[in-house]
């Protein structure tokens, strides 16, 4: 058997191998495999909407990511299109304090821009993250989404929050201060754990 496939590259088997290794366990994505060095977990916070009237998408009024491969991290606040109440402070853990220094826009991309290097892979959970990101971005920077990997689990109602209270996983330790360290701490175990279930994925491609 092993002569005859040998013989025979192209053979039916061969082909399902190659399509086998060009897919992820459970949807997972290539990047998360292996070495995390260049992955960049982030998140975002929008401002809070107009009472009556839709949220529109536009940039984030805090955002922070960390840098898995060094832990190095990425913080900082927007100045917001309008007052924040007390209420949405609390809604996000935190003050008035923390946007004492809060940034333009353009300065934020400014700060981004030096910390994101070329090999950065920017990894969210959520594609309303995502749509805060571009605000950020170079023109043509793309990040990758991980609210649809499928671990069974999964629907559209899938809270990260609530997977990563199953057993088995370690808990998520924030670094940064606020509900957007919280969430950033628990992106980035997903990502762990993610990057753990695709192991045996990884010892099989590092076969070619």
């Amino acid at each position: 058997m092993v002569e005859d496939q040998l013989a025979h590259p192209g053979s039916l088997n061969g082909h399902r191998f190659k399509q086998r290794r060009s897919q992820t366990f459970k949807n997972i994505p290539l990047a998360l495999l292996g070495d995390l060095a260049n992955i960049v977990v982030a998140y975002g916070e929008a401002p809070a909407g107009e009472r009556g009237s839709k949220r529109i998408a536009g940039p984030p009024i805090s955002w922070v990511a960390q840098r898995l491969g060094s832990g190095e991290t990425f913080s900082c606040t927007l100045t917001p299109p309008r007052p924040l109440d007390d209420v949405f402070l609390g809604h996000l853990s935190l003050t008035r304090g923390d946007f004492a220094g809060a940034l333009s826009l353009e300065e934020a991309r400014l700060r981004w821009a030096r910390f994101q290097r070329p090999t950065d892979v920017v990894t969210v959970f959520h594609p309303g993250t995502a749509h805060l990101f571009s605000s950020l971005a170079e023109d043509g920077d793309s990040c990758l989404v991980l609210k649809s990997v499928d671990l069974e689990l999964n629907s559209s109602q899938f809270a990260l929050e609530g997977f990563l209270s199953a057993p088995g996983i370690p808990a998520a330790v924030a670094h940064i201060p606020g509900r957007a360290g919280a969430r950033l701490a628990n992106t980035i175990a997903f990502v762990r754990h993610l990057n753990e279930l695709a192991k045996p994925l990884h010892v099989m491609t590092s076969w070619d």
